[in-house]
């Protein structure tokens, strides 16, 4: 690692330290690592003016000096202010920013500077289980560890090899799951170096997977959008028992944003599949609402099929349901001429007139009766209902032999004589 300085030579520095350099010193050399001291102070003077060619001498050299000390670094630059002045401090990190979101505190830079005299195994280890450890707190380090693993691996395999295959897929997965969960959400540059690492490490159903993200990324509109998130829901249930554990984890916050997509798309002709296949990813990712979310999914379906005339694909969606909607199950038995059922669902949803209706159907006159006496009493057909119970009792009490003892005449007069001078035909 080389120091470099910007201005006078700092007196925190011993004289007997080496490898520190002045700009003008270390003017065409590079070094893996380099440390730039002090340049917030620089960087004031740069920011300090407005960009063109009014700007002074003394800022144009030091743009040039910034220049030099920051573009010596092959790897690893530091740059580091000792006591700076908070618009120091600030300087730095506005010429940094593009490079360093976050920039590191100093307890890991000087971790990284301390692995530096290990075998390259041990670094490949040691980055793979910072990035683990770091993803959550501290998402830049983590995907820098990441990277450096990569680096490092790349290295050694070109140059010997590395026997060690579960610290190589150590640092190939843990690069992916980086890239995949840091925030904020990846975006389809990071996504393909996790597609190139996935199919690297061998794991082909994680490659698939993340393939399908990138896809999802590349998606050029709603529709085609929607499509590549019905199929990673669709496939993970299937797939989830081959993918990392923190799949799940990832998934889990992707739902809010995919589920908008899903919400405010047409279902039309999917409703089955959405409505088989979606509760079971929920239930995959071990989403903590997703017997709520379950049921959205299926209610919305059976309704979508009943409107269609699918009555009967509707009945198995709603079958499923943990909260029964009796009235609609009553209705699409009832378009499918099944009026016991529809009856019976009726009768549980409370709506008693729709219940009468189909027991008269059948017809089950008793039963319309029971309801009527307990729930309708007041119903425009009461009396007829009630006759039609005493008709059904008189029926049920015919004698035996009556056919073969009862004139034409009598038969006549029961079939249809009678009836017609009580509703008043001739």
């Amino acid at each position: 690692m080389a120091l470099v300085y910007c201005g006078l030579r700092p007196s925190e520095l011993a004289e007997n330290i080496q490898n520190v350099y002045s700009v003008s010193e270390i003017k065409g050399l590079e070094f893996q690592t380099v440390c730039v001291l002090n340049p917030g102070r620089l960087a004031m003077e740069v920011l300090g003016e407005e960009p063109g060619e009014s700007r002074s001498f003394g800022c144009r050299i030091s743009i040039d000096q910034l220049l030099v000390a920051v573009s010596r670094a092959t790897d690893r630059l530091i740059c580091l202010d000792i006591d700076p002045s908070v618009d120091e401090e600030e300087a730095t990190r506005t010429i940094v920013k593009d490079a360093a979101d976050d920039p590191l505190p100093a307890k890991s830079v000087l971790s990284l500077l301390k692995e530096a005299p290990l075998a390259l195994e041990d670094r490949i280890r040691l980055c793979a289980q910072d990035a683990r450890q770091n993803l959550l707190d501290r998402p830049t380090l983590a995907l820098e560890r990441a990277k450096q693993a990569i680096q490092f691996l790349d290295e050694l395999e070109r140059s010997q090899g590395f026997s060690d295959s579960l610290a190589r897929e150590s640092a190939l997965l843990t690069f992916v799951e980086v890239c995949l969960r840091m925030n904020p959400q990846p975006d389809s540059h990071r996504l393909q170096f996790a597609l190139a690492a996935a199919t690297r490490s061998g794991h082909d159903v994680l490659a698939d997977f993340v393939k399908d993200l990138l896809q999802l990324r590349l998606a050029q509109s709603s529709e085609a959008e929607f499509e590549c998130i019905v199929d990673i829901m669709t496939n993970y249930p299937s797939r989830r028992s081959s993918l990392p554990s923190w799949v799940s984890d990832f998934l889990i916050g992707e739902v809010p944003v995919w589920w908008k997509a899903v919400e405010g798309s047409s279902w039309l002709a999917r409703e089955q599949t959405f409505a088989e296949f979606i509760p079971k990813f929920f239930d995959a990712i071990g989403l903590a609402d997703a017997d709520a979310r379950s049921e959205e999914v299926r209610k919305r379906a059976a309704i979508q099929l009943h409107g269609r005339g699918k009555d009967r694909e509707a009945l198995s969606v709603l079958q499923l349901l943990q909260q029964r909607d009796w009235r609609l199950e009553g209705q699409c038995h009832l378009n499918l001429l099944n009026y016991a059922a529809a009856a019976e669902a009726f009768e549980i949803s409370e709506d008693f007139l729709a219940a009468i209706a189909c027991y008269r159907q059948i017809p089950d006159p008793s039963a319309a009766k029971k309801i009527i006496d307990l729930h309708e009493p007041s119903h425009t057909h009461a009396g007829v209902v009630d006759w039609l119970v005493r008709f059904q009792n008189l029926v049920a009490e015919i004698p035996i032999g009556l056919e073969n003892a009862i004139t034409e005449a009598e038969m006549r007069f029961i079939t249809g004589t009678a009836y017609n001078k009580a509703v008043g035909n001739t």
